[in-house]
């Protein structure tokens, strides 16, 4: 099995509780706005407080009980709606910030769209180009699992094909799985995969 969870998480003060066990490597979860799917992400990226039950990917278990391993141990990417970039730090010592003495990975920029941006600060960025940083950001950590909340939100049309592309491309060549969640039809048709629904009863084949 790929994936296997069954994890309880906070959002404010309610709990909520969502289980999955699937073999694909690809996943879309939608459902309506406030139902919790960015608190869950968060939770698997090792970054909500009090998520509590089992997680495992690749026969590697992320969380056990109360105890889990710490984000940056997990090998997932995480890109969040808010790109949450460090202000002080250039669009490309954001990208590879977390890998460590590794530099840029050849031709990341060039497929996320960066090429010409890498000197600037993140206050001069637009919505959209900030997006992209964090998507490459979350690239070039080289994570087994990528999480992706509403990664194209901010993006136009042409730019939403391009890096749906990047994404899809980049999951390919490192085996990678990918975890979407959205409420929008047409991200759905840029980044497919088995789709699930979460709703109060948890997540649900949909």
């Amino acid at each position: 099995m790929n994936l296997e969870l069954s994890l309880e998480f906070r959002i404010g003060d309610r709990v909520r509780h969502a289980a999955l066990a699937t073999d694909a490597r690809a996943l879309v979860v939608a459902g309506p706005s406030g139902i919790g799917k960015s608190s869950w992400l968060r939770a698997l990226a090792g970054h909500g407080h009090g998520a509590r039950g089992r997680l495992v990917h690749e026969g590697r278990s992320l969380h056990e009980g109360e105890r889990g391993l710490p984000p940056e141990a997990r090998r997932i990417g995480w890109v969040p709606q808010d790109a949450l970039l460090f202000p002080h730090l250039t669009v490309e010592r954001n990208v590879v910030f977390g890998r460590g003495r590794g530099g840029l990975p050849e031709g990341l920029a060039r497929a996320c769209g960066l090429e010409g941006l890498l000197d600037r600060a993140p206050s001069t960025l637009s919505g959209g180009e900030r997006q992209r940083v964090a998507i490459a950001r979350a690239l070039a950590c080289a994570p087994r699992l990528l999480l992706l909340d509403e990664p194209l939100s901010a993006l136009d049309k042409a730019a939403r094909l391009e890096l749906a592309r990047a994404i899809e491309s980049w999951c390919d060549a490192h085996d990678a799985t990918r975890i979407v969640v959205t409420h929008d039809t047409w991200t759905e048709d840029l980044l497919p995969g088995a789709r699930f629904v979460m709703s109060e009863r948890g997540l649900e084949p949909g």
